[in-house]
């Protein structure tokens, strides 16, 4: 994680969620834009985008998820969003979190269980101001 670039996600966050208390309505901009940004102050710009990318009324159990297809050729890796999120930050830490479950996929060829890899992402989420939730 480049330091400039994470300080700078980390003003970005704060700005953004400062005065953003009420319900937050998703919308693929906004997916794309902030996948942009912590793909490149938190994984250093190697994330591949996700294949396909559903916003939902509802998920069963889930705030955001990511379906991947490794036996389809090529591989598949779909995104899954709620259409709407208590605050932009719930927004934000639910994205953010399911593209650690895209790192370990796409490019580590994990399991993509909330194991010792997922959690090595803690320390840098504290330092951008976010949570790492289930």
């Amino acid at each position: 994680m480049r330091r400039k670039r994470a300080l700078k996600l980390r003003r970005k966050i704060q700005v953004e969620t400062l005065n953003n208390q009420g319900p937050y309505l998703t919308s693929r901009r906004a997916i794309d834009l902030w996948f942009r940004y912590i793909n490149r102050a938190v994984f250093d710009n190697q994330l591949p985008n996700f294949d396909k990318i559903i916003i939902k009324k509802w998920l069963k159990q889930a705030m955001g998820q990511v379906c991947a297809y490794p036996d389809k050729n090529p591989k598949r890796f779909e995104l899954e969003m709620l259409k709407k999120y208590r605050t932009k930050r719930d927004f934000i830490e639910t994205l953010a979190h399911e593209m650690i479950h895209l790192y370990q996929f796409a490019l580590k060829k994990d399991t993509g269980c909330h194991n010792s890899m997922f959690y090595s992402f803690r320390p840098r989420f504290k330092f951008i101001g976010l949570g790492l939730s289930l």
